[in-house]
């Protein structure tokens, strides 16, 4: 789940700065559509559900790291490297790198 969100947010920021919208503008946008306004399904099981808002707070916490990080370079050859690094790692290690 963490990944999904991660590779959502990512996915849409580089196509939108590839659109020609400036890095930090698109990340800001995003982060408030896919992080601060989500809601889960009704069909969610309650049992389940924290599983969602912990992908939600761990992938929001490692794509601001990225935004902080290359939002105002536009080197996205280098957000793309580190989103490759944080695919590789395991779940122990994503939650500790967001």
């Amino acid at each position: 789940e963490i990944q999904a969100e991660v590779d959502k947010f990512v996915g849409s920021w580089l196509l939108l700065v590839g659109q020609g919208v400036d890095m930090q503008t698109a990340a800001q946008g995003l982060v408030r559509r896919l992080f601060h306004n989500y809601s889960l399904h009704a069909e969610v099981p309650t049992s389940e559900a924290g599983r969602y808002h912990t992908a939600n707070r761990v992938a929001q916490r490692f794509c601001r790291h990225l935004t902080d990080r290359y939002g105002k370079d536009g080197h996205t050859r280098r957000v793309r490297r580190d989103v490759r690094r944080f695919f590789r790692q395991g779940l122990v290690d994503k939650l500790r790198a967001a």
